[in-house]
């Protein structure tokens, strides 16, 4: 019983250890990202651009991990997802509807992850798509305002 708690203890400890490691060294990380940055941008750009990515990482971790749970979205009050999203934008729409269709089309969080990587890397590596993609999007928004 007290090797199991010591052992316990132990790995808590650990556990608690690394995390604050990889958390400084991600600290570190994104610090050298700015710095890289500031040498070739002003200050605030290399700033507003490391910013952003650090909250993009942080918004695809928290989309590969619902899409990982597999949970069913529900409204308050545990109302179906139809009725839950009547008030809400289009876009918050087809963003609950891309979710569902992960969730059920048996995409694990290990395959999510590398699609995100390849597709991430190829537009970061290609300008004629990335030139491409911002014409879909600008004409699907300038779509949008004449409705």
């Amino acid at each position: 019983m007290q090797k199991t708690i010591l052992d316990l203890i132990i790995t808590a400890s650990l556990f608690l250890f690394v995390t604050v490691l990889g958390m400084v060294g991600f600290g570190f990380l994104v610090a050298g990202v700015h710095l890289l940055l500031a040498a070739h941008l002003p200050a605030w750009a290399a700033a507003l651009l490391t910013g952003s990515a650090v909250l993009l990482l942080a918004i695809l971790v928290l989309l590969v991990f619902r899409l990982a749970r597999g949970g069913r979205h529900t409204g308050q009050g545990g109302e179906p997802p139809g009725e839950a999203r009547q008030g809400a934008s289009r876009n918050a729409e087809l963003l609950d509807l891309a979710i569902e269709l992960a969730g059920k089309s048996g995409l694990n969080a290990r395959d999510a992850t590398l699609i995100a990587l390849i597709a991430g890397t190829v537009v970061g590596v290609s300008p004629a798509l990335r030139r491409q993609l911002l014409a879909l999007l600008t004409g699907a928004e300038d779509e949008e305002r004449t409705r």
